[in-house]
């Protein structure tokens, strides 16, 4: 009983932490030049259990897409992508996470066959804190507006729609490479 809990508030610490560290700022030092789809892989593998235990399928697309960053920064924004679609997305549901370099921009997509998020909500979701209501699913609202700070120092922007092949939601991230 008390190690959901215990685990609920050591994920709201590590959130916490990570905000701060994004709202500092990147410093010019920390930024290389890093392979996005390598990173993706790597984050995508570490959160399969996660899926497994919800029986989804974690599909991958990933083309070559290289970026200029902080590659700390870079992996925790996608963790936080890919674990909202996992959570959110009900069992047996799926998540494609694909990654692409169109010209002088890199592209992540992250899409689910989970509820989506109403439009007249997708502007709050980066709020701190704001969760939607009846979703379900855990959280501390905190996972997109870390995203959010991180694509901020990065000159990335990010949107939201739905899915056209799977019904949920689809994030489309775009990152200067």
């Amino acid at each position: 009983m008390l190690a959901p809990g215990v685990e609920r508030v050591g994920r709201l610490v590590a959130q916490l932490l990570s905000l701060s560290r994004t709202e500092r700022g990147i410093g010019k030092d920390a930024l290389h030049r890093l392979s996005l789809d390598a990173l993706v892989s790597n984050e995508v593998e570490e959160l399969r259990a996660l899926a497994a235990s919800k029986s989804q399928v974690v599909n991958l697309v990933l083309d070559k897409a290289d970026v200029f960053g902080d590659e700390f920064s870079l992996a925790l924004l996608v963790r936080n992508l890919v674990e909202n679609a996992i959570r959110y997305t009900p069992e047996h549901g799926v998540v494609v996470v694909s990654t692409e370099q169109t010209g002088e921009q890199c592209v992540l997509t992250v899409e689910d066959s989970g509820p989506g998020i109403p439009n007249e909500l997708q502007g709050r979701v980066f709020d701190r804190f704001y969760r939607v209501v009846g979703s379900g699913a855990e959280g501390s609202g905190l996972g997109l507006s870390i995203v959010q700070e991180i694509l901020e120092a990065h000159d990335g922007t990010i949107t939201l729609g739905t899915s056209q092949c799977l019904d949920g939601l689809k994030v489309t991230v775009q990152l200067p490479s």
